[in-house]
């Protein structure tokens, strides 16, 4: 999501749209009866956490500082709540929504985000290469069943989706939400 397509949501209907689309992204890799591997090569934020955490296996690099900063728009984490709860638990998640500061990859991979951390890209390109190599290897049956045993548990996150799509659908349309976009955008456009 790009600050510019935040700023032209000008109607609730286009925010759930909007906030609704990312929610089926997360959903589809959970559901998928594949394992969803994901990659991560630096800074992530927001969505990015959420993709992270909605993988199956995910790899980074010791750059990839990750963190929620959804409040300093005026929304929160509500939509990939759920699966950065899953996680790093309750308490964690909501430390990362309410201060907005950067974890280290260390501390990602020791919270369950980042399952391998590499010193470089090249090197985790080629963790990931042998990786998935060994993957392809095993049986699809057992790769999915361990998937289902994995995920069991969140399919409450079907029902608790329209509310929290409703939670950040409803903030972004804020006069404060959109102040706060432009003043980032202008903060980045600056440096």
């Amino acid at each position: 999501a790009s600050f510019d397509e935040l700023l032209e949501i000008q109607d609730l209907e286009t925010s759930k749209k909007f906030f609704g689309g990312f929610a089926k992204v997360l959903n589809a890799m959970r559901t998928c009866g594949k394992i969803v591997v994901v990659r991560v090569q630096g800074k992530t934020t927001g969505g990015g956490v959420g993709i992270a955490c909605g993988a199956d296996y995910c790899f980074a690099t010791q750059d990839s500082a990750l963190a929620l900063t959804e409040l300093n728009l005026g929304i929160g984490p509500f939509v990939i709540g759920p699966y950065v709860e899953r996680k790093i638990g309750k308490s964690q998640f909501g430390a990362m929504a309410i201060d907005a500061d950067f974890r280290s990859a260390e501390w990602a991979e020791q919270h369950n985000i980042y399952h391998s951390v590499s010193s470089s890209i090249a090197e985790m390109d080629e963790k990931i290469k042998t990786f998935l190599k060994t993957l392809s290897g095993r049986s699809d049956e057992a790769l999915a069943l361990i998937k289902q045993v994995s995920w069991e548990g969140t399919e409450y996150f079907n029902d608790l989706m329209p509310a929290r799509i409703h939670m950040s659908a409803s903030l972004i349309l804020e006069d404060s939400a959109k102040q706060n976009i432009a003043k980032i955008k202008e903060r980045l456009r600056a440096k």
